[in-house]
Formats: C-alpha cells, structure tokens, sequence
C-alpha cells in the first residue's frame, strides 16, 4: 500500500509523511533517495484475534508516530494541492489547555450507523455509501 500516499506527500506538500509500519520489511520501493521527507516507523503487529478491528493500528500509529501537529491517512488515501493548509487548521484545534487529537470515528460499523440502509435492496438504490 501506501502507493499514491508518500509521493504524493513529496508532490504537494512541505511536511515529512511518517509511515508506521506494521509489517516485517518495508517495502524496497520506499527509496530514501527518491521519498527524502519518508519517516518509517517499525511496529510489530497485533495477534489476529476474532473480536479486533483493523482501526486499532490507526491508534496505535497516531500515538507511536508523537507527532505534535498531523494529519492522520489511509494508506490507500493521498493528498492534494493545498494539504498545508490543515495543518494549521489541526494545529488550532490542539493547544495547551486542550491537548487531546482530533480523532477519526471507528466505533461503529457501518451497519450500526443510522444511514445505513437495513436491507440489500435499499443499499444498492442509495446514494449514500459509507
């Protein structure tokens, strides 16, 4: 993974892309010479238990990485022109007094959300997708 996400870090924005990965190799493709802004941090993975969610590696990335001000992605996400600008943004939601993130929102599955449709039918004629 991560195949748009760090190039296009290197592309569009000024701040380093640290990858946590959670994995036993990092990829060769991850050249240091061609991605000099590339972080990656090493983290042994979790034991594949039946009732774990893969969101639990977001976390656990977001607190290995102690970044002070950061944009947390996907690895099959990327950035664009302008990526910048929510840094200042994350940075301004984050202060002193309130140290706590910004975090994205996991706790349901999608099923659980109320809009998503209950049957089959309803979910292939609704143009909501989550």
């Amino acid at each position: 993974m991560n195949y748009h996400l760090i190039p296009s870090v290197h592309l569009f924005a000024t701040k380093p892309v640290v990858v946590v990965h959670f994995g036993m190799v990092a990829p060769l493709v991850w050249d240091p010479k061609e991605f000099p802004r590339l972080v990656v941090l090493h983290a042994a993975p979790l034991p594949n238990l039946p009732k774990r969610r893969f969101c639990f590696n977001t976390y656990r990335a977001m607190l290995v990485a102690r970044v002070r001000t950061g944009i947390q992605l996907d690895s099959d996400q990327f950035v664009a022109p302008g990526v910048d600008a929510l840094f200042r943004r994350a940075a301004g939601e984050s202060f002193q007094d309130y140290p706590m993130p910004i975090l994205p929102v996991y706790f349901l599955t999608n099923e659980q959300l109320p809009m998503w449709p209950q049957d089959e039918e309803k979910h292939r004629e609704s143009p909501m997708r989550v």
